[in-house]
């Protein structure tokens, strides 16, 4: 396995650079501006998460016990879900999903943690979202603070709800009705997010409200 992994993570590393170096080449023209620049924007943003997730990929394998490197520091979790909500807001325009997101009124108190790490947790979740969200439906993206802690969700309607919620966290696991069935997916994505929630002294779990609903709901202090 680790084997396999390092040989993938070696061939994505050159398409991956070239991704990044151009699209940053065509952010240095003035001339693109509107859509076009925020889709370069967009691209240069998630080919270097890309390049991340691959090198915590490699990490994730080499750690036995799961624990990650952290950045600690103070994070405006609401500022964070804003930015990640535009991003997908744009990946999402022209696809048959629509993002919706909720953020209190009152600004939320800031919580110790790693910025990188705590968008990757969310990132990661919204991506499984996309995978199970049935055609012509809403994601929905939230936060709230309960108890001293800040509590985000992102709650989806499914095509065909996954008939063991919780085992979406085992590593390698791709639900039946997942559409990685066609598009591809490691299935690691669940696994690494509710590990960094772990990491930063918070928690992931998975919520079945309705019939065809699922709701990933992580807590942070």
């Amino acid at each position: 396995q680790s084997e396999f992994v390092s040989s993938v993570s070696h061939e994505l590393r050159t398409p991956l650079t070239a991704i990044t170096g151009w699209s940053e080449t065509l952010l240095y023209d003035e001339a693109l501006q509107g859509d076009s620049r925020r889709g370069i924007e967009i691209i240069s943003a998630e080919a270097s998460r890309l390049t991340v997730m691959v090198e915590e990929l490699l990490e994730f394998t080499r750690l036995r016990d799961g624990r990650f490197a952290l950045d600690l520091g103070t994070v405006d979790l609401a500022a964070l879900i804003e930015e990640v909500d535009f991003t997908y807001s744009e990946l999402l325009r022209h696809d048959d999903i629509q993002l919706t997101c909720s953020l209190p009124e009152e600004g939320l108190p800031c919580v110790t943690g790693d910025a990188a790490r705590l968008k990757q947790v969310l990132l990661n979740i919204l991506d499984n979202a996309v995978k199970y969200s049935a055609p012509g439906s809403v994601i929905s993206l939230g936060l709230v603070r309960e108890g001293g802690r800040s509590v985000l969700s992102v709650r989806n309607r499914c095509e065909e709800r996954p008939r063991e919620p919780e085992r979406l966290f085992d590593r390698f696991y791709r639900g039946d009705a997942a559409r990685t069935q066609s598009s591809g997916g490691s299935g690691l994505g669940l696994a690494i997010a509710r590990a960094l929630a772990e990491n930063l002294h918070g928690s992931l779990s998975v919520e079945t409200p309705g019939e065809t609903d699922l709701e990933f709901v992580a807590r942070f202090p």
